[in-house]
């Protein structure tokens, strides 16, 4: 876990940054052989149930999170050309 001081106003590139510097554990060397080898008990299934289903969770989080802040500006402005129009429409029915 990382302490981040101060208002949420990263830009995209420190975003990146930080979500690499919070995800390099998940290639590590050592998760590898512990995802491969077959689980003994039914803790290690758990375990492994839950680093894969977590590792998922933060792969959707990010990406989610990615394709919001890249295309909801476009979301944005549809809504303002689709509020306009439908204001002149209903003022040209009125006239």
């Amino acid at each position: 876990e990382k302490d981040i001081q101060g208002p949420a106003n990263g830009t995209l590139k420190d975003i990146h940054t930080f979500a690499k510097e919070n995800t390099d554990h998940a290639n590590n060397f050592h998760t590898q052989p512990i995802l491969q080898r077959e689980a003994k008990t039914w803790q290690e299934t758990l375990y492994k149930f839950y680093f894969r289903t977590n590792r998922f969770y933060k792969q959707i989080n990010y990406y989610g999170w990615r394709f919001a802040e890249l295309h909801v500006f476009k979301l944005v402005l549809l809504i303002m050309v689709l509020t306009s129009t439908l204001k002149v429409n209903n003022k040209s029915l009125f006239f």
